[in-house]
């Protein structure tokens, strides 16, 4: 992963995500990814399966990161964002992440 790979702070920029998350509330309607200092996605590396959770659409990225989409992954119960979904309204990443992640650790504890 490269650190502030889409630029500096005042590079900071918002974009709709186009996102492939199963069980997700209200699928269609897009996620706004607010991104200060993202890092970007470069490789998945090796272990545990990886999915793509969300990606940015081509004509959203910056001229920085023409070649960088992905911006969230998950691995079990692992949530990774390049983005913060805590800085807007919308609580479906939140969601998911409880759901998936949380309550699934919880309920696989013995």
């Amino acid at each position: 992963m490269g650190r502030n790979a889409w630029g500096s702070q005042v590079e900071s920029f918002e974009a709709d995500l186009r996102l492939e998350v199963p069980g997700l509330r209200n699928p269609e309607v897009p996620f706004k990814g607010v991104f200060i200092r993202a890092p970007v996605v470069l490789d998945f590396g090796v272990g545990e399966p990886i999915s793509v959770v969300a990606r940015l659409p081509p004509d959203c990225r910056p001229s920085t990161a023409k070649s960088a989409d992905v911006v969230s992954l998950r691995q079990g119960l692992h949530l990774l964002t390049t983005f913060h979904p805590e800085l807007t309204d919308d609580g479906r990443f939140h969601e998911y992440f409880v759901r998936e992640c949380v309550l699934n650790s919880i309920l696989s504890t013995p």
